[in-house]
């Protein structure tokens, strides 16, 4: 995870589990937010019908009640694979017979 995005609690769920993209994309939406300060009315929800990423109101709401961004409101598309603790068959092999 990028330094900028260590120590906030917004992206602290995050962590490992989503792309840098993703990281990117909520950052924007944050900043657009920041730079435009507009009403929950006026946010359109655009990335979230896109991209299926919390949009800015979401993101604000959120870092309102200081709360961080949830691996669940992360289309699959953004979050890294993972296979930690799957269970993988004991007799399969990738060699020929």
């Amino acid at each position: 995870m990028e330094h900028k995005y260590k120590k906030h609690k917004l992206f602290s769920e995050l962590e490992g589990y989503a792309s840098r993209a993703t990281l990117g994309f909520i950052d924007e939406e944050l900043q657009r937010y920041k730079t435009f300060d507009f009403a929950k009315e006026d946010c359109g929800c655009v990335q979230m019908a896109t991209y299926g990423l919390p949009c800015a109101c979401i993101i604000v709401e959120k870092r309102k009640k200081k709360m961080s961004i949830l691996l669940d409101e992360i289309h699959l598309h953004w979050q890294r694979l993972s296979v930690i603790g799957e269970e993988v068959d004991a007799n399969f092999s990738v060699t020929e017979e």
